[in-house]
């Protein structure tokens, strides 16, 4: 473990150190472990850890299965890994392992998943993904909600849940008018993605990064980009959480790809107390 700053735990295992840690957060992004870290009130240290080839995902399975077979696949590389890459000893491997997923979708005010966001294909082009966001975005014309879906679960190192289920919870984010209606404000939405989360990438290199997110639109940096313009998204969620989002904690909320609600059960068990 490389060094411990503001609660993020870099966990290199090669220095045979370990740390006293909560839970290890896996994930192929390490941007979404800072998101974790960014969710948080307070400090709370965590390992993360990434796979160096993670498993392929099961996308045609909904998500309260997809869940739970991607937990299973990413926890057992994560331990195999570590043991044969890493030659780690049996109790030097952390106990729990915290592993999500979230899928978005659009709909009309009062509807719930009308239509689903899907990762792009991954060799398009940038008029083409343009094309691809207007093709789904341009179908609603006035107000819109944004439902974010996540689940997770904490699994050992055999990859059984140890929760009692898959938690799982929605954010829901409704404009009062379409933040991407037309193709020049998703031009300029590209355009304010580029500069706030890949800043310096050739056009090709950001098109490439952005296919690898559903709908190709980060929602946690839609949200600023609307509020920008004047439109103000309302937040909420599921389940009850003392939590309270806002236009901080839904940044960090999307590149954990966690909720509110989710991120508040997430202290608890982490402190112990749940």
């Amino acid at each position: 473990m490389l060094n411990k700053e503001g609660g993020l735990v870099n966990w290199d295992p090669v220095t045979r150190e370990v740390p006293k840690v909560a839970f290890v957060f896996v994930t192929s992004s390490k941007k979404k472990a800072e998101g974790l870290h960014a969710s948080w009130r307070d400090n709370t240290t965590f390992g993360n850890w990434s796979p160096s080839k993670p498993p392929v995902e099961p996308n045609h399975l909904p998500l309260n299965k997809l869940i739970r077979v991607k937990a299973r696949d990413l926890t057992l590389e994560t331990v195999r890994e570590l043991r044969q890459n890493y030659f780690m000893d049996e109790a030097l491997i952390p106990n729990l392992f915290l592993v999500t997923d979230t899928h978005p979708s659009l709909s009309k005010p009062g509807y719930s998943g009308e239509v689903h966001l899907v990762k792009p294909e991954a060799d398009i082009s940038f008029d083409g993904l343009v094309n691809g966001i207007a093709d789904t975005w341009t179908r609603f014309s006035g107000p819109v909600d944004v439902q974010i879906a996540s689940a997770y679960v904490m699994t050992n190192k055999k990859g059984r849940i140890v929760t009692s289920q898959p938690i799982q919870d929605s954010v829901f984010i409704h404009y009062p008018d379409n933040p991407l209606k037309n193709e020049r404000l998703i031009r300029e939405y590209l355009q304010y993605l580029k500069d706030n989360r890949f800043p310096g990438l050739r056009e090709s290199e950001f098109v490439s990064e952005v296919t690898k997110v559903a709908g190709a639109i980060f929602n946690e940096l839609l949200y600023p980009f609307a509020y920008e313009r004047g439109i103000e998204g309302v937040i909420s969620h599921a389940l009850r959480s003392t939590y309270e989002p806002n236009v901080d904690s839904i940044v960090a909320m999307g590149a954990a790809a966690l909720t509110p609600a989710i991120v508040g059960w997430i202290e608890q068990r982490a402190r112990g107390n749940g």
